[in-house]
Protein backbone atom coordinates (compact mmCIF):
# COMPACT_ATOMS: atom_id res chain seq x y z
CA UNK A 1 0.00 0.00 0.00
CA UNK A 2 1.33 3.23 -0.72
CA UNK A 3 0.38 6.92 0.68
CA UNK A 4 0.99 10.54 -0.95
CA UNK A 5 2.20 12.72 1.85
CA UNK A 6 -1.09 14.24 1.99
CA UNK A 7 -3.04 11.40 2.84
CA UNK A 8 -0.47 10.34 5.74
CA UNK A 9 -2.50 11.50 8.84
CA UNK A 10 -5.47 9.99 7.46
CA UNK A 11 -3.62 6.43 6.99
CA UNK A 12 -2.60 6.85 10.72
CA UNK A 13 -5.64 7.76 12.08
CA UNK A 14 -7.07 4.24 10.57
CA UNK A 15 -3.93 2.41 11.87
CA UNK A 16 -3.48 1.18 8.53
CA UNK A 17 -0.31 -0.50 7.81
CA UNK A 18 1.17 0.92 4.06
CA UNK A 19 4.65 0.24 2.68
CA UNK A 20 5.53 3.17 0.76
CA UNK A 21 5.43 6.53 1.90
CA UNK A 22 5.65 9.54 -1.20
CA UNK A 23 7.04 13.13 0.34
CA UNK A 24 8.94 16.10 -0.62
CA UNK A 25 12.59 15.34 -0.51
CA UNK A 26 13.00 18.36 2.43
CA UNK A 27 10.53 16.28 4.43
CA UNK A 28 11.84 12.54 3.67
CA UNK A 29 13.91 12.19 6.65
CA UNK A 30 11.46 13.86 9.05
CA UNK A 31 9.28 11.06 8.46
CA UNK A 32 11.59 8.15 8.13
CA UNK A 33 11.86 9.24 11.80
CA UNK A 34 8.68 9.96 12.59
CA UNK A 35 7.67 6.49 11.18
CA UNK A 36 10.70 4.24 12.23
CA UNK A 37 7.94 1.79 14.60
CA UNK A 38 6.23 1.20 10.29
CA UNK A 39 9.89 -0.33 9.25
CA UNK A 40 9.98 -1.83 6.67
CA UNK A 41 8.86 1.79 4.92
CA UNK A 42 10.40 2.39 2.01
CA UNK A 43 9.99 6.33 1.49
CA UNK A 44 9.94 7.75 -1.67
CA UNK A 45 10.68 11.11 -2.21
CA UNK A 46 10.28 13.91 -5.25
CA UNK A 47 11.18 17.22 -6.05
CA UNK A 48 8.84 20.62 -5.27
CA UNK A 49 8.08 20.88 -8.77
CA UNK A 50 7.88 17.31 -9.58
CA UNK A 51 4.35 15.40 -9.12
CA UNK A 52 3.78 13.05 -6.97
CA UNK A 53 1.14 11.07 -8.18
CA UNK A 54 3.73 10.41 -10.94
CA UNK A 55 6.30 9.64 -8.38
CA UNK A 56 3.99 6.67 -7.13
CA UNK A 57 2.88 5.51 -10.73
CA UNK A 58 6.79 5.13 -12.02
CA UNK A 59 7.27 3.16 -8.63
CA UNK A 60 4.56 0.82 -9.44
CA UNK A 61 5.09 0.41 -12.83
CA UNK A 62 8.86 0.16 -12.40
CA UNK A 63 8.29 -3.25 -9.40
CA UNK A 64 5.74 -4.84 -12.03
CA UNK A 65 2.58 -3.96 -10.16
CA UNK A 66 -0.04 -5.61 -12.38
CA UNK A 67 -2.77 -3.50 -11.02
CA UNK A 68 -3.53 -0.47 -8.74
CA UNK A 69 -6.56 1.21 -7.07
CA UNK A 70 -6.60 4.56 -6.21
CA UNK A 71 -8.91 6.71 -4.72
CA UNK A 72 -9.02 10.31 -4.45
CA UNK A 73 -6.92 10.70 -7.52
CA UNK A 74 -9.01 12.42 -10.41
CA UNK A 75 -8.66 10.06 -13.20
CA UNK A 76 -7.70 12.23 -16.03
CA UNK A 77 -4.64 12.91 -14.17
CA UNK A 78 -3.65 9.49 -15.55
CA UNK A 79 -3.69 9.14 -18.67
CA UNK A 80 -1.19 7.29 -20.32
CA UNK A 81 2.08 6.23 -20.01
CA UNK A 82 0.26 3.69 -17.50
CA UNK A 83 -1.70 1.64 -20.21
CA UNK A 84 -0.15 -1.33 -19.02
CA UNK A 85 -1.28 -1.58 -15.44
CA UNK A 86 -4.99 -2.51 -14.50
CA UNK A 87 -5.67 0.76 -13.42
CA UNK A 88 -9.29 1.72 -10.71
CA UNK A 89 -9.78 5.23 -9.53
CA UNK A 90 -12.42 6.16 -7.24
CA UNK A 91 -13.12 9.69 -7.16
CA UNK A 92 -16.15 11.80 -6.17
CA UNK A 93 -18.65 9.17 -6.20
CA UNK A 94 -17.55 7.06 -9.14
CA UNK A 95 -15.41 3.84 -10.03
CA UNK A 96 -13.33 4.62 -12.89
CA UNK A 97 -11.68 2.52 -15.06
CA UNK A 98 -9.20 2.71 -17.74
CA UNK A 99 -9.76 1.00 -20.57
CA UNK A 100 -7.02 0.74 -22.74
CA UNK A 101 -7.73 -2.19 -25.45
CA UNK A 102 -10.13 -0.07 -26.88
CA UNK A 103 -13.31 -2.25 -25.16
CA UNK A 104 -15.52 -2.41 -22.63
CA UNK A 105 -18.17 -4.27 -22.07
CA UNK A 106 -20.96 -5.39 -18.84
CA UNK A 107 -24.08 -6.16 -17.61
CA UNK A 108 -25.55 -3.14 -15.89
CA UNK A 109 -29.02 -2.34 -14.15
CA UNK A 110 -31.57 0.08 -16.21
CA UNK A 111 -30.82 3.70 -14.78
CA UNK A 112 -26.98 3.18 -14.10
CA UNK A 113 -25.65 7.12 -15.40
CA UNK A 114 -22.17 6.45 -16.82
CA UNK A 115 -19.69 8.78 -17.48
CA UNK A 116 -16.76 9.09 -19.90
CA UNK A 117 -13.48 10.73 -20.21
CA UNK A 118 -11.67 10.17 -23.73
CA UNK A 119 -9.82 12.22 -26.54
CA UNK A 120 -11.23 10.07 -28.83
CA UNK A 121 -14.28 9.19 -30.22
CA UNK A 122 -16.75 6.66 -28.73
CA UNK A 123 -19.43 4.29 -29.41
CA UNK A 124 -22.20 3.26 -26.85
CA UNK A 125 -24.64 0.51 -27.07
CA UNK A 126 -26.87 0.43 -24.58
CA UNK A 127 -27.46 4.19 -23.50
CA UNK A 128 -29.27 6.86 -24.09
CA UNK A 129 -27.30 10.73 -22.70
CA UNK A 130 -25.02 8.22 -21.33
CA UNK A 131 -27.82 6.45 -18.70
CA UNK A 132 -28.67 2.57 -19.45
CA UNK A 133 -31.77 1.94 -20.78
CA UNK A 134 -33.07 -1.08 -20.39
CA UNK A 135 -31.10 -3.92 -18.01
CA UNK A 136 -28.33 -5.92 -20.15
CA UNK A 137 -24.46 -5.74 -21.64
CA UNK A 138 -23.86 -2.23 -22.57
CA UNK A 139 -20.49 -2.11 -24.95
CA UNK A 140 -18.57 1.14 -25.55
CA UNK A 141 -15.50 1.12 -27.72
CA UNK A 142 -12.90 3.36 -28.82
CA UNK A 143 -10.10 4.19 -30.81
CA UNK A 144 -8.02 5.46 -28.00
CA UNK A 145 -7.65 4.56 -24.21
CA UNK A 146 -10.65 5.87 -22.36
CA UNK A 147 -12.03 6.09 -18.61
CA UNK A 148 -15.35 4.84 -17.40
CA UNK A 149 -17.31 6.08 -14.76
CA UNK A 150 -19.78 3.84 -12.99
CA UNK A 151 -21.57 5.15 -9.43
CA UNK A 152 -20.37 3.97 -6.73
CA UNK A 153 -20.27 4.62 -2.55
CA UNK A 154 -16.73 4.90 -1.47
CA UNK A 155 -17.63 3.57 2.08
CA UNK A 156 -18.62 -0.19 0.37
CA UNK A 157 -14.99 -0.10 -0.75
CA UNK A 158 -12.88 1.45 2.11
CA UNK A 159 -12.91 -1.94 4.22
CA UNK A 160 -12.50 -4.49 1.65
CA UNK A 161 -10.07 -2.27 -0.47
CA UNK A 162 -7.43 -2.05 2.33
CA UNK A 163 -7.58 -5.66 3.72
CA UNK A 164 -7.99 -7.44 0.29
CA UNK A 165 -5.47 -5.66 -1.95
CA UNK A 166 -2.00 -7.21 -0.28
CA UNK A 167 -3.27 -10.57 -1.58
CA UNK A 168 -4.34 -9.72 -5.38
CA UNK A 169 -0.86 -8.09 -6.22
CA UNK A 170 -2.25 -4.94 -6.36
CA UNK A 171 -0.94 -1.14 -4.79
CA UNK A 172 -3.25 1.01 -3.39
CA UNK A 173 -2.80 4.97 -3.59
CA UNK A 174 -4.19 7.21 -1.41
CA UNK A 175 -4.46 11.53 -1.78
CA UNK A 176 -6.33 13.16 1.16
CA UNK A 177 -10.02 13.51 1.36
CA UNK A 178 -12.79 14.00 3.23
CA UNK A 179 -13.76 10.51 4.86
CA UNK A 180 -15.39 9.90 8.63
Amino acid sequence: MIALEDALEKFLSWGVKFDVLICGYERAKMHAAALADHAPLKILSYQDKENPLHTAMMFLQATKCPSVNLIGVPPEKLMLPFSDMNIVVFYAGFRWSLICNGSFEKWMKAGTQLRFISTGNLAKEGLTDDIVQTQGIVRITGNTPFWVGEPYELRMIEERTLTSTRSMGCGVLFRRMNLP
